[in-house]
């Protein structure tokens, strides 16, 4: 056993790693600024909100107020996804589904 130990722990303690310390408080600001940042121009209530693969938003974007839910028609393409009114049952009632799809870059409309 170490005899500096033998009457419990150090009496002389101090920090050994400053360097650290001041890098582990740099990054800690700069988060909080980065976060700050973030509250301050962005809106942290879109978090949540599902949006297509364009960028609308699902229940808020213009024209979309209606289509509040997110569907994926392909199972194996996670890279598609549409806002649609209701869910639909199957992929045929998709097609037929009130939808906004945009898969050419030109506004589609189905009903």
């Amino acid at each position: 056993m170490n005899s500096n130990l033998k009457n419990g722990p150090f009496v002389d303690r101090e920090c050994t790693d400053h360097k650290y310390l001041f890098i582990f408080i740099f990054f800690m600001l700069t988060i909080f600024i980065i976060s700050l940042n973030g509250f301050m121009t962005g809106d942290p209530g879109l978090i949540g909100v599902p949006h297509d693969n364009q960028g609308n938003f699902c229940g808020i974007s213009p024209n979309y107020e209606d289509f509040k839910l997110i569907f994926y028609p392909e199972k194996n393409n996670p890279n598609i996804f549409v806002c649609v009114e209701k869910c639909p049952e199957t992929l045929q009632s998709f097609i037929k589904c009130n939808c906004k799809y945009n898969a050419n870059k030109t506004q589609i409309v189905t009903t």
